[in-house]
């Protein structure tokens, strides 16, 4: 795995051969180091000395090596996290140490033994590893009983907003729910800082369910556009208790720009048909825009409601005739979304099947179908 001088390779191909025949005849040193590290994943909790050099290889330039080291390590488990932790609480080796904070967050929940290193010398870590294995810690809160009050104390007195919110998150992932906790992420609502109160009330919510507290700060994500996407899926996760804020959501649904909007629908339109009914009535106007995105956005919104959107289904007819393709193709296949199967989206369903998409094109050869059997194409999967 060192690479280490050419008498280990011809090791390798003799004494090897009455063990694992033919596993080492590749000619190929990368090819040989792969299955070096496979070999040491297959010796499990007995590889615990090949830790370091498994570690260096996962860095390795080449894929393969690379791979099947993080793998290995992964297979030893338990005794490779304990050995993880000893690396990065040494610090003699920055990119070492940072190597063994990732490869420990991949090792969930195998990582019981590193959690009282971790633990003793968290606060005193550089930020990038504090940053790295906060999440290890917030996950592993069950099985280490200071685990809630070091990452509860980085979070209300780090200087550093970036470990605040790491920690921050990490809590939010803690099985354990105790008032600690909950008064922490109360305490975070009233922040000075954005990103602190947001993170609070993502924790409030995520840990303990209290939507009334947690729904401002979370709405007042919207605003920002580094938190914006995750404030999105927060309130679509709220579900009906999000429904003061489908103002804001609507909002951030006209400016939202999706590539294949059909194909991937805009993120606030999903929220929105998961808070409920109510954000139709909020939808709707965006259909008479001007910004064809808009109109586009509204059309697969409504679209998403299914038949919960058949009331709005019928100001999508006007838009089987807008000048913009794309928002012609969305009218037609959200109408048939919302149970609206009428003859007026024929001809743009004709059209849609001359498109090489065949996922649009299957599409409308269902909405077809459902307007009149006979309409169907006979092969619309093309």
């Amino acid at each position: 795995l060192d690479r280490r001088p050419s008498r280990w390779r011809t090791w390798l191909e003799t004494k090897t051969l009455r063990y694992w025949p033919k596993r080492f005849l590749a000619r190929d040193w990368n090819v040989d180091r792969r299955e070096v590290a496979k070999l040491l994943g297959d010796f499990g909790e007995q590889a615990r000395p090949a830790v370091p050099a498994l570690l260096r290889a996962s860095a390795d330039a080449n894929w393969d090596v690379q791979e099947n080291a993080s793998v290995a390590l992964t297979r030893i488990g338990e005794p490779a996290a304990g050995e993880l932790a000893a690396i990065i609480c040494d610090g003699r080796d920055r990119a070492l140490s940072e190597r063994a904070a990732m490869a420990l967050e991949r090792m969930h929940p195998r990582t019981r033994s590193a959690l009282p290193r971790l633990v003793d010398e968290f606060s005193g870590l550089p930020e990038n590893l504090q940053i790295l294995l906060a999440p290890v810690l917030g996950r592993s809160a069950a099985e280490h009983p200071r685990i809630i009050g070091v990452l509860g104390e980085v979070a209300r007195s780090s200087t550093r907003l970036n470990v605040r919110l790491a920690a921050l998150k990490a809590l939010a992932l803690s099985p354990v729910l105790d008032d600690d906790l909950k008064t922490l992420m109360n305490e975070g609502l009233s922040d000075p800082m954005l990103e602190v109160r947001f993170h609070s009330a993502a924790g409030l919510w995520r840990t303990m369910g209290d939507h009334a507290a947690a729904l401002p700060a979370i709405a007042s994500g919207l605003t920002n556009g580094a938190l914006r996407i995750e404030a999105v899926t927060l309130l679509g996760e709220m579900g009906e208790a999000a429904g003061p804020a489908v103002p804001e959501l609507v909002r951030v649904l006209a400016d939202e720009r999706v590539y294949r909007p059909l194909r991937t629908p805009p993120s606030a339109g999903i929220a929105l048909s998961r808070i409920g009914d109510r954000a139709l009535e909020f939808v709707a106007p965006l259909l008479q825009s001007t910004n064809a995105q808009t109109r586009l956005n509204a059309v697969i919104t409504i679209g998403l409601f299914g038949p919960r959107g058949g009331a709005q289904g019928r100001d999508l007819l006007p838009l089987l005739s807008d000048p913009e393709r794309e928002v012609r193709f969305s009218a037609a296949l959200s109408l048939s979304s919302v149970g609206l199967h009428v003859s007026n989206a024929v001809p743009v369903l004709f059209e849609i099947l001359d498109e090489d998409d065949p996922f649009l094109v299957t599409w409308a050869g269902d909405a077809l179908a459902k307007i009149d059997s006979k309409l169907a194409p006979g092969n619309t999967a093309r």
